[in-house]
């Protein structure tokens, strides 16, 4: 070995670009691109790896970071060689503000580029940071991103919107576990995004939250935007795993707790290699029902686990294969109500609800060459069982006119007499107290062929053929349940049963492709050509005769849309710290039938509704990226917006097109490292979402007017927080947290004038960390809403109820430990 090192050769101008795979690969390959070279022990880095693409402007710091990952280090000889050596224990580890300025590789345009150069309004989160940090779903995921909304549609249901765009129908939020969308069960309403997915966070690489209409590369279920999850790929070159686990209580409600094991196995080295995790996890339940003396309503219990295989045969060819598996019981209803005080819901029957998603997919990618080929196959089932306490709503018949002369066949123009009269209600309280049973099955097939350029060319693109079948079954049952217990009996005891099915096909092309037009100005210009096919139909065996569904007449209807997206964005990116975008682009969701009894016939079908969105957008960073900036504005103008409405009887809902709609808007995203250890971070949505016209909403006479708030919308909500590192040995560092978070007010309902109108007020949350984390372990303590601040997060009422409350996270005490092997 050589006396004496030499100083690094400069290496400047070339941006590198390292693939994940072997460690011993990645230098290698580093080495060649910045013409050095590379002298080390195979023995030193046998058995490690790089887990993400990695793509930077200057190798040496690339080199650096690589090696300091990994506890070693680089001397440097006379002529351009490194030496590779292990670093000196004494060190202690780069303060995290260091390693977290590095750049992020993305794939949000379906290829691999620098979250920084990317000409969209996009965040992304590291898995690692999520895990430590407590977000364990896209509802926690929520509270550090102001512009992502999630409103409770039911128990164990939430629904999703992005810039404003919260409507019932198709979702209006993609969402991606690595290749695979998922989209919900529609129920009875056809309203699968009032069902948004919700896996557990476990083993993730990455969340990527995109913004805005992502129509040309995402579809139809991407009007606001794409929440992309990306999950950690197997490492053939070495055995590792993690183990968490935690215990937590929330303030009135039961013990909870989560544990979660991973393991990496290689099979054949730097070829074939698994990767398993399992999970588990309890949040206690806070709601009270004195009618049927049960406490910890809402209790949710999740547990599932994911195996991944890789195959890399070739350089430049592998073969991935996956299975997801989520299991959710919630012990009963998670809302109480307003009249019963709080936490308090003394509903009549016992309503838990029961959750099953499985998910498969098939992945191959090869490199042509400048040109990487993928081939993706994905198939989910997803099964529901859903219970809706229906005694209001039956009981609320026993006076309806119409319902009377129904049941004892009269004549449109006859009434009935006070005998009938009294009959009929007689009749409606034999069969309360009542719920509304309803198992629901979706399955689902896509496929996806895309090929994406990979050179450093003044041409990007990607272009790609998608297809998809979903199907499903659904049963909706209106049973009688046991006084008493508020439990349903078997056999069942049935008032009326009805079946629905309903069919969605697709097939898209689409591509986006970005020209350079000079060192600094380009121009992406994206399309997407589709065809929709909706097929629904149903029956009822058991028709109901207190809500009227001997009236729905068999039979399949159908609805079928062709059309395109568009989308043009010019960016300007005159140095490496700043880029500056303008973008149009359209959005657009298929409509499709409402199957419920003595519906008008104007309102059996209902549009497909569209936008346009126009946004400006830059970002920028200073101090070698210690302080980053991005920020946007928009606009969008949404016609035929789909909105969910009531039959007049209240016993049924269905779809309508409610006009249109102007939001503007804008998002600030700010992080700041004060210093090497201190870190800044603020997040900003301003969201005013308004009709543009006057629009009966109903039959009922409901006038929403021009300048109403669209319902379930808050105009700002924004999310801060700050966190301080400080070694305490050579290996071990303390982090302490603290993040504030608010979101404003907002309607359940265009205006006043709809009966079931509410406002929910104003709401903040508070919340402590504090973390000891060393090399293979950490531990945490967290509280969530510190001041137990009792502001819920949605007031909803209608037929089924009124002033139901949906509590936000009451404040919760966390403790988690993880170790890595």
């Amino acid at each position: 070995m050589p006396a004496q090192a030499a100083a690094a050769p400069a290496a400047q101008g070339r941006t590198v670009t390292l693939r994940p795979g072997p460690l011993a690969t990645a230098l290698t390959d580093l080495a060649r691109q910045a013409g050095w070279q590379l002298l080390f022990d195979p023995a030193l880095v046998r058995g490690r790896s790089i887990k993400r693409a990695t793509r930077a402007a200057d190798a040496k710091k690339l080199l650096e970071r690589l090696l300091r990952d990994n506890a070693l280090e680089a001397r440097w000889l006379p002529r351009g060689t490194l030496l590779i050596v292990p670093r000196a224990p004494s060190r202690a580890p780069p303060p995290a503000a260091e390693a977290d300025n590095q750049p992020v590789i993305v794939t949000a345009l379906k290829r691999e580029t620098v979250m920084a150069e990317t000409p969209l309004s996009m965040s992304v989160e590291r898995g690692n940071v999520l895990a430590d940090r407590g977000v364990h779903d896209i509802r926690t995921l929520a509270r550090r991103h102001p512009e992502l909304s999630v409103v409770d549609t039911g128990t164990g249901q939430q629904r999703l919107l992005i810039r404003g765009l919260a409507s019932a129908g198709e979702p209006t939020v993609g969402i991606y576990y690595d290749e695979s969308a998922i989209s919900g069960p529609g129920g009875t309403t056809f309203d699968p995004s009032a069902f948004a997915p919700d896996l557990d966070l476990v083993d993730i690489d990455r969340v990527e939250l995109l913004r805005g209409p992502q129509g040309t590369l995402y579809g139809a279920s991407a009007m606001g935007g794409v929440v992309r999850v990306i999950f950690n790929q197997p490492d053939p070159t070495a055995w590792h795993g993690e183990a968490r686990a935690g215990v937590d209580q929330t303030s009135g409600a039961g013990p909870g707790g989560s544990a979660s094991l991973m393991l990496n196995a290689p099979i054949v080295a730097d070829q074939l290699a698994a990767r398993m995790s399992l999970y588990a996890r309890r949040a206690g339940g806070v709601i009270r029902n004195d009618h049927l003396d049960i406490d910890h309503g809402g209790r949710t219990d999740k547990s599932g686990g994911r195996v991944n295989l890789a195959w890399t045969p070739q350089d430049g060819t592998s073969i991935q294969g996956s299975a997801i598996v989520q299991r959710t019981r919630i012990s009963d209803a998670a809302f109480w109500y307003r009249a019963q005080g709080r936490n308090i819901n003394d509903q009549s029957a016992r309503t838990p609800q029961r959750n099953d998603l499985t998910l498969y997919n098939l992945t191959a990618r090869h490199d042509l060459g400048g040109v990487t080929a993928l081939a993706t196959v994905s198939h989910y089932t997803w099964n529901i069982v859903r219970e809706i306490d229906y005694t209001g709503v039956l009981s609320g018949q026993r006076d309806d006119p119409a319902i009377c002369r129904s049941f004892f066949g009269l004549a449109a123009t006859e009434n009935c007499s006070a005998a009938q009269v009294a009959a009929f209600g007689s009749f409606v309280d034999s069969r309360l107290p009542g719920i509304l049973y309803q198992p629901m099955r979706v399955a689902d097939w896509s496929a996806e062929l895309r090929f994406s350029s990979t050179g450093s060319g003044a041409a990007k693109w990607a272009v790609g053929a998608y297809l998809e079948r979903r199907r499903e079954h659904i049963a909706s049952y209106a049973l009688k349940v046991d006084a008493a217990t508020g439990i349903m009996p078997r056999p069942l005891d049935v008032t009326g049963l009805r079946y629905l099915d309903s069919v969605l096909s697709q097939q898209a092309l689409f591509g986006e492709w970005t020209q350079g037009l000079t060192r600094a100005l380009a121009l992406t210009l994206g399309g997407r050509l589709f065809r929709y096919v909706r097929a629904s139909g149903g029956n009822v065996d058991i028709p109901n005769p207190i809500t009227g569904t001997g009236a729905l007449q068999g039979g399949r209807y159908a609805s079928r849309e062709i059309g395109s997206n568009l989308k043009a964005l010019l960016s300007w990116h005159p140095a490496e710290a700043l880029l500056v975008y303008a973008e149009a682009s359209q959005g657009y969701r298929p409509g499709g039938v409402n199957i419920i009894p003595l519906l008008a016939p104007g309102l059996r079908v209902y549009r497909a509704d569209r936008l346009w969105s126009y946004e400006l957008g830059g970002k920028a960073s200073a101090f070698d990226r210690r302080v980053s900036i991005n920020a946007d504005v928009y606009r969008i103008d949404w016609s035929d917006m789909i909105y969910p409405v009531s039959s007049a009887n209240g016993a049924f809902a269905y779809n309508s097109n409610a006009g249109s709609a102007a939001i503007h808007g804008a998002e600030l995203e700010l992080t700041v490292a004060a210093d090497p250890r201190t870190t800044i971070e603020g997040r900003a949505s301003l969201t005013d979402a308004r009709l543009s016209r006057n629009q009966p909403i109903d039959t009922s006479g409901i006038i929403a007017r021009k300048g109403d708030r669209l319902p379930n919308v808050p105009l700002l909500a924004f999310a801060l927080g700050m966190q301080r590192r400080e070694p305490l040995s050579p290996t071990t560092t303390a982090i302490a947290r603290i993040d504030f978070g608010y979101t404003s007010a907002m309607n359940t309902a265009f205006n006043r004038t709809d009966p079931y109108f509410e406002r929910t007020a104003p709401r903040t949350q508070l919340d402590l960390q504090l973390l000891v984390e060393q090399a293979r372990w950490n531990a945490g303590l967290s509280i969530r809403n510190l001041l137990d601040n009792k502001v819920p997060a949605r007031i909803a009422s209608g037929p089924a109820g009124v002033g139901q409350v949906w509590n936000a996270l009451p404040r919760t005490a966390s403790l988690d430990v993880a170790y890595r092997f």
